[in-house]
């Protein structure tokens, strides 16, 4: 019977030390109780308690400034490392493409009970429910593990002193909540791997960059490596304080976002190609059968489900269907994506992938969504800004997935042809109505025009930081000229494969600021001027990330912030900060990735010392959000949504 609850008596460190950092569950009984992992995650490491002891945000403080601390505490790995090295279950299952159900759709928790005021030395016996037996005697103030704890329904502990004639009680009822996290590498953790890469400790100024590919002592490590997906993202950190609020709850986090993600290709549509996906995965030219129900022993390069019926297999008790429902927007979205070849493409092969449940659907609390960079094209549009004028359509041409090269339309004198930024801009409008509408249906059940206001405010829309503007109406640009002292040296190892004939040794890769403002004061500002318009008309919240990143970029750097240039060609500033471990100068092993710095942004050099992989993977984070960065715009989540989350 479920209701026999098994006891497990565990001791702490330190006696007066109750499990986990957050706080009680408020009451006036002298039985004091929390949930032992609020944080879904948390609850599958090896130490639960641990884990959330380590990692549990301070409410009374910014994330940015805890994260601060905590980085300063712990080594660079995140608390996910236990799934990737095996020495956990993970929560995610990597083949298919889904959470495991009794992650997804828990039924039972974990609790840690004591009892407060009893005395240093007085012993306890515990149970749970009149039917139970008493467990073992154990410290009365030492929190008290206890399994199997039934969700939303009552359960009574009594607790009998040693002495007493008869027991203390409390009856408690654990909550639960789930959150859904969707989007592209804004939301992925790009940039930031759970286990960043390791370097062989040695002096590399002789080497050029050859170190770069030869020098690598364990290469990153990411929780889901094809999506880039980590705990570093802000949406999780974001997750991970409200959850830390709710000491009563067990909240379930599903983190689907994935880098590379657009509207119509990873969210509501089989993403076409993810960041780290195998380098011997194969490509399907043709949709085969019904994407729920895909072969998880096929190597695909696309991903298995779209972000969407990832989300409602996962939290539907019974089978997702694919949703057949027709509506004048989609009509008018479908005309719409054809016109646009590289669209056209995706949708062929895999088709809208839009599920419904079919069964009972657990509805989430909240819905955190960042996606919509990629729909215009801002990768492609920093590749335009970074590469050399000379070959920037060819490196562009490149980088881009798909064959999609955007161009700002400032830039027509330099070559560039169509789509251009403002013509992808256009068509935004209609592709952000129709995902209100899709994810609605799917994890509402109900049209979106038919939400209630509570309902629709469950979604939390994030607009973009601009990492290019500055406080003083400046741009952040690096000077004309070639620079090998400069932050994006290490994409000259990417420039020969996209350029033939090429020598990309004395390429000028920098970002000027006239550049730098083109970017920014069309395609950022209009992108995220449209995401707070869609965000009002659709009723939904909005996390508005404007003037977070301001003065943050890589152009001005704290004395103490990591170096910009490699350490192979280190300028007399940065010298010193590449002398570590009894080596004298140039040592890659020095890059500490997730130290503190003012700089919230990945430069070139940055993502390659931080995420170089066999899969191509170190230079995708560049132009991303840092650790720091990330906890800084989960500031502006958490505050966005911490009363839709907390009041339900």
């Amino acid at each position: 019977m479920r209701l026999s609850i098994i006891l497990l008596g565990l001791a702490v460190l330190t006696s007066n030390t109750h499990a986990g950092a957050s706080s009680p569950v408020p009451g006036d009984s002298p039985i004091g109780w929390k949930v032992e992992a609020s944080f879904g995650p948390f609850g599958w490491l090896p130490d639960p308690a641990a884990a959330m002891q380590a990692w549990t945000p301070d409410q009374d403080a910014t994330l940015s400034s805890w994260l601060k601390g905590a980085m300063q505490r712990t080594n660079s790995a995140s608390p996910y490392a236990a799934f990737i090295d095996g020495s956990a279950r993970s929560p995610w299952n990597d083949k298919g493409g889904h959470y495991e159900q009794d992650y997804a759709q828990p039924t039972h928790t974990v609790i840690r009970a004591w009892l407060n005021d009893a005395g240093k030395d007085a012993q306890c016996r515990w149970r749970v429910g009149a039917q139970s037996r008493y467990s073992q005697p154990v410290p009365c103030a030492e929190p008290f593990r206890i399994v199997d704890v039934p969700l939303e329904t009552a359960s009574t502990i009594d607790v009998l002193k040693e002495g007493a004639a008869t027991p203390v009680s409390r009856t408690i009822t654990v909550r639960h909540k789930t959150i859904v996290a969707l989007g592209d590498s804004y939301a992925s953790g790009e940039g930031n791997p759970d286990v960043p890469t390791a370097w062989i400790p040695r002096d590399v100024r002789k080497d050029g960059l050859n170190w770069i590919s030869s020098g690598v002592k364990s290469e990153a490590r990411w929780w889901n490596v094809e999506c880039h997906r980590s705990f570093w993202s802000h949406q999780t950190l974001a997750a991970l304080k409200l959850a830390a609020a709710s000491p009563d709850t067990l909240v379930t986090y599903l983190h689907y976002a994935c880098s590379g993600a657009e509207i119509l290709d990873g969210l509501l549509v089989r993403q076409e190609e993810q960041a780290g996906a195998d380098p011997n995965c194969i490509y399907r030219r043709r949709p085969t059968e019904e994407s729920v129900f895909l072969d998880e022993k096929t190597l695909a390069c696309s991903a298995r489900l779209s972000q969407l019926t990832a989300a409602v297999k996962d939290l539907c008790d019974g089978h997702a269907i694919p949703y057949s429902g027709k509506n004048p927007q989609e009509v008018k979205l479908q005309a719409q994506v054809h016109k646009q070849k590289y669209r056209t493409e995706v949708l062929r092969r895999h088709g809208l992938d839009i599920a419904i449940c079919a069964g009972e659907f657990r509805k989430p609390d909240l819905v955190l969504v960042n996606i919509s960079g990629n729909d215009i094209g801002f990768a492609q549009l920093v590749a335009w800004a970074v590469a050399p004028s000379k070959y920037r359509l060819d490196v562009i041409q490149g980088l881009a997935k798909k064959g999609k090269v955007v161009c700002p339309e400032k830039a027509k004198a330099g070559g560039c042809g169509d789509p251009y930024d403002v013509h992808l801009l256009r068509q935004l409008d209609q592709r952000l109505t129709y995902m209100a509408q899709a994810l609605a249906v799917g994890l509402m059940g109900k049209d979106a025009e038919s939400l209630e206001p509570g309902e629709a405010r469950r979604f939390v829309l994030s607009s973009y930081p601009d990492p290019l503007i500055m406080s003083n109406k400046q741009y952040c640009g690096d000077d004309g000229g070639y620079n090998p002292h400069g932050p994006w040296m290490a994409l000259t190892l990417r420039a020969p494969g996209l350029v033939k004939g090429s020598a990309a040794g004395s390429w000028e890769f920098n970002v000027l600021q006239d550049e730098a403002r083109i970017v920014s004061e069309n395609p950022v500002k209009e992108l995220n001027a449209k995401i707070r318009s869609f965000a009002s008309a659709a009723r939904w919240t909005l996390a508005d990330m404007n003037g977070v990143f301001t003065d943050r970029g890589w152009c001005n750097p704290a004395e103490t912030d990591p170096p910009l240039s490699l350490p192979s060609h280190a300028s007399e500033q940065d010298a010193s900060a590449w002398r570590c471990d009894g080596i004298t100068a140039a040592n890659p092993a020095c890059w500490r990735p997730y130290a503190y710095a003012r700089r919230f942004v990945r430069t070139g050099n940055d993502a390659a010392l931080t995420q170089t992989d066999s899969r191509n993977g170190g230079y995708f984070g560049t132009m991303h959000p840092n650790v720091h960065g990330h906890a800084s715009l989960a500031d502006v989540v958490h505050a966005a949504a911490a009363d839709v989350f907390l009041a339900r």
